[in-house]
């Protein structure tokens, strides 16, 4: 943990003031809905807490290691090359890909809260993933441009949809894409269908 403090813990207060943007923008986008009375707080908290999760995802693998040095662009196209190599935080490879893991299973968790489509969940987390390694070998930010962080990611996405359909079947139930329609209850509908007598 210290480590990891050490090397992305310049990271925070920009993390802190983005975050805040992000609540201000996110409310002043559902004022409208706010206005109509309409409960939108659990889509507003959702909204609000994934646009932060693709934010700190760009923030800590985007943001430069070094200012006003030569950096170079190296990629890794090998899977699990970095184990051999020793690659990582401060050299620890069960770090990195744990920290990977951890950060996409974040995603996978929040947008598994918004649809079943594990698919989907997969192609957008992957696709981020891919998108962050481009970028770092194009920009040359001093960083490696790995397959393994894809691959971490995609096990962490999976990891936190596993986490979300717990979540939603033993716990409480956060879930918001099924929604009953108003006035609507399938047991009362049950009933009366079934007291209702039967045509001859």
């Amino acid at each position: 943990m210290t480590n990891l403090l050490r090397s992305f813990g310049h990271l925070l207060p920009i993390f802190l003031i983005l975050a805040a943007v992000l609540a201000v923008g996110v409310f002043l986008a559902y004022v409208p809905t706010l206005r109509a009375r309409r409960r939108v707080g659990h889509r507003m908290l959702w909204l609000w807490a994934t646009l932060c999760w693709v934010s700190g995802v760009l923030l800590v693998t985007l943001f430069p290691q070094a200012w006003g040095m030569e950096t170079s662009r190296t990629v890794s196209l090998t899977p699990f090359a970095s184990f051999a190599g020793g690659a990582g935080v401060d050299g620890s490879v069960l770090m990195e890909a744990a920290a990977n893991c951890l950060m996409f299973s974040v995603g996978g968790f929040l947008l598994g809260l918004a649809t079943d489509r594990i698919g989907v969940i997969a192609a957008a987390c992957v696709g981020l993933a891919v998108i962050v390694e481009f970028c770092q070998y194009v920009l040359a930010l001093g960083r490696v441009a790995s397959i393994d962080d894809v691959l971490w990611a995609g096990a962490g996405c999976l990891l936190g949809v596993a986490i979300a359909r717990l979540s939603s079947r033993y716990g409480q139930n956060f879930r918001f894409n099924r929604r009953q329609p108003e006035g609507l209850d399938r047991r009362t509908t049950h009933v009366v269908r079934r007291d209702r007598p039967a045509r001859r």
